[in-house]
């Protein structure tokens, strides 16, 4: 049984994973400022002409964004003083569509969409980097992984519950088999390597944060299903586009930056 179900697996999949992780771990060696800039820079716009893409099934509209994208990540060079320059830059520029809508009552109000996911969460992963250091990527990289690659083999391999119908796919038992061992994962990465925490406190901090990327997974599942897509893209085998990667990144950032602005800066 468990044979069956492991060989439905794309080998496709699991070569770019390896592919991808040892990116990660190149850039983990060399991280600087500007190389983890650029890299997520890069990552930041192919998401962003993906998540355009679902949604608004218009063209031109991909590519305004990315040249909107492209403005808003020179202005992410802030995040070095504060993550709030650079959020005040997309609060701008939202302001500014707000208005031209409001004064011309054109456009689709969702036009500002794409401003905030994935926007927010880009400019998040390079406020953890600028205040806690590649660590607090590395530990967002852990706790993230374990859960979606143990929620997807637990799942496999043991699931028969659905866990909700925006992703039918997901079952309840691989969830908690993700969630728990992501938990563990990343608090003894925390505890032992990182940040001078309690070990409570490193498992609240990362059964939060992988519960959150169980619903950046789900968020971008509803957006898929709403545009009657498979997957964001094609760029990467076996995984689809770069949004399917890295969607739970997104909801996990977010939950990450509090936790430690709370905990390490009281």
């Amino acid at each position: 049984m468990w044979k069956e179900r492991l060989a439905n697996i794309e080998l496709s999949r699991i070569y770019t994973a390896i592919i991808m992780l040892i990116v990660i771990i190149i850039l983990a060696i060399f991280h600087s400022f500007w190389l983890v800039w650029g890299f997520l820079g890069i990552i930041y716009l192919i998401a962003l002409f993906e998540v355009s893409h679902l949604y608004f099934k218009n063209e031109s509209l991909s590519y305004y964004f990315l040249a909107v994208g492209i403005l808003i990540w020179a202005g992410a060079i802030l995040t070095i003083y504060s993550l709030l320059y650079s959020l005040w830059v997309i609060f701008a520029l939202i302001m500014l569509a707000a208005s031209f809508q409001a004064y011309t009552k054109k456009g689709d109000a969702l036009i500002i969409m794409p401003l905030i996911y994935p926007t927010i969460s880009f400019l998040t992963f390079l406020a953890l980097y600028t205040n806690w250091g590649i660590a607090s990527l590395v530990f967002l990289l852990i706790v993230v992984a374990t859960s979606d690659t143990l929620a997807f083999f637990g799942g496999k391999l043991f699931g028969k519950k659905p866990f909700c119908p925006t992703s039918p796919k997901k079952t309840v038992e691989g969830v908690i088999i993700g969630i728990v061992c992501a938990t563990l994962f990343g608090a003894s990465f925390a505890y032992v390597w990182w940040v001078e925490v309690s070990f409570i406190q490193a498992l609240l901090l990362s059964c939060i944060t992988s519960l959150a990327a169980i619903f950046g997974d789900l968020y971008e599942s509803y957006l898929k299903r709403n545009a009657n897509v498979k997957d964001s893209g094609s760029l990467l085998p076996g995984h689809g586009g770069v949004l399917d990667r890295i969607d739970g990144y997104l909801f996990a950032a977010i939950a990450l930056y509090p936790l430690l602005l709370w905990l390490l800066n009281p």
